[in-house]
This record gives C-alpha cells, structure tokens and sequence, in this order.
C-alpha cells in the first residue's frame, strides 16, 4: 500500500503527521551538529519502561522515565534542574486510529489533543492553556497521502486574536529514493516565506539533502543549505554541510563499543577565517 511504501521509504520518520513534514532533509542538516555544546546521554530499557537522562552544557540536565500501563496507556515523566516537571498520558485506540494526549507542567501549563490516522492520512487538534496568563493556543493539522503525494497544513488560532498562523505543505515520494517538499508559512507577524526541502537516498552509503528558505517579500531574506551523509562503515558515519553564509560544519559519529555512540562536530566560517571555530562532543550510552 501506498502508507506502507511511505514508512519504509523514511525508516525513522514516518510522516505520519503534519508536524514531521520535510522531517527527513530538516534532520540530516541539523541532527548531530552540536556546536559550541557537549553532551552525554544515557538511555536504558527493561521490559514496559524506558529512561533517559541528558546533560548539556549550555542548559538544564533533563531526566525522563516512561511506563507503559495496562489498557494502552503511556506515562511519560519529564524533570529538569531549572525546577521543571512535565506529566504526558497517552491513551491508544479508545477510538479506532486515535491517539488520545494529555500534559501537565509545573510552569502551569496543561496541553489536550488527539492524533487520528486513517489509510488516507492524519489530523490532528489541540489545545495549550497558560493557567498563569489565562491565555489560550487552539491548534488543527491534518496531511494527505495520495499515492506518491503529499498535501496538507495546519492552523493556530488564538481565542483571542483569531487565527494567527497557517501553513500549507506539498510534497512528493520516490520510495526510498528521494523526497521534495515545499511549505508556505504566515503568522501575521512577518512577512509570509517559502520553504523547500529535497533529500536523496543515493544508496546505503550516501545521502544528500538541500534547504531553500526565503521571505515572499524580500527575496534579500533568503538562506540555504546543501549537506549529505557518508557511511563509512557500520559504526562510523561521516556529515558534512554547507550555507550559503559560509558556514561549513562537519560531524562524525562513531560506536567503539555497542551501547556506546561517541559524536564530534565542528563549524568553520570559511568567509572570515579569523573567527573563533565552534565545536561539539557527545556521548551516548544506552542498555
């Protein structure tokens, strides 16, 4: 089936809602670029729970543990050192295809939305309220899959105000070739922009992938990227990227044992060769 062909063709991102449009370019050109920052990670699983923890060095540590209950509920529990606590539940097919969420913070924030996902697609409806501000954020997407094409967008709209915000996406599907998206974005603060994403499965080996971003009203506003991805080998992966700033950043990951995953990266500004280099180090365990 068409849904099938979509989720194998993009293995870690499914697309299966609107929020992960153009998820796949976006990660290659940002995921493992850590600059100016280090981090270790820990991941462990036994049985129904899983933990994660998560030291930066430019922010708070975050700790996180989720359960899975009886009657397809998901607890997730989310603490941070900035004094932070985040409670998510899931619920799974109280109704067929529909994934039911709820959160509550410390920062005085509840969250309720529900994810459905049928054979032509998803939607999804939301609602953020500040307890503190009284404000509320009220939030719908919905994406389509026909055959090897993508359509769909999302609104927000403020109780208050009205509608502060769309976006329409359109996209197409090579499986496991390549994909191209493009994504019209306006929140009634700025100018509307136009943003086109395009990733290529060369082969197991190389990928590549290019972002074009600019302002519908100042085409002077406009940036871009272009990196790729070289597997060297089973436990080392090798990323490059370039902007049209002249900002060049490289990354390597590496596993020098099965549950540890080492990854280093570096900016250079090619233009000014004068300033300072950026650079990243992280390390993963996980059991």
């Amino acid at each position: 089936s068409t849904w099938g062909e979509l989720s194998r063709f993009t293995v870690n991102n499914l697309m299966s809602l609107y929020k992960d449009f153009g998820k796949s370019a976006k990660d290659l050109l940002s995921k493992n670029y850590n600059f100016d920052k280090n981090k270790i990670e820990v991941s462990a699983n036994a049985d129904d729970v899983k933990f994660d923890g998560e030291w930066l060095s430019t922010g708070p540590t975050k700790l996180e543990l989720e359960a899975k209950l009886p009657n397809n509920l998901v607890a997730h529990l989310e603490s941070t050192t900035d004094n932070r606590v985040t409670l998510t539940l899931k619920l799974k097919e109280l109704l067929k295809g529909a994934l039911l969420k709820g959160k509550a913070s410390t920062t005085n924030k509840l969250f309720l939305g529900i994810e459905y996902t049928q054979d032509w697609g998803t939607a999804t409806a939301d609602l953020d309220h500040d307890l503190v501000k009284g404000t509320s954020e009220l939030n719908a997407s919905a994406l389509v899959i026909r055959k090897k094409f993508l359509a769909g967008g999302s609104l927000q709209f403020l109780p208050q105000s009205g509608l502060s915000k769309y976006e329409l996406g359109l996209g197409y599907v090579e499986s496991k070739k390549f994909e191209v998206t493009a994504t019209l974005t306006e929140d009634f603060k700025k100018p509307p922009s136009l943003l086109l994403q395009y990733i290529h499965f060369v082969d197991p080996v190389w990928t590549y992938a290019a972002k074009f971003n600019t302002s519908l009203e100042n085409s002077l506003k406009s940036s871009a990227e272009l990196g790729g991805t070289y597997q060297l080998n089973k436990d080392t992966k090798l990323g490059l990227k370039v902007s049209n700033g002249g900002l060049l950043g490289l990354y390597a990951t590496s596993k020098p044992d099965a549950n540890v995953t080492l990854t280093q990266s570096v900016q250079l500004d090619v233009n000014d060769r004068s300033a300072p280099h950026k650079f990243g180090f992280g390390i993963k365990f996980s059991r």
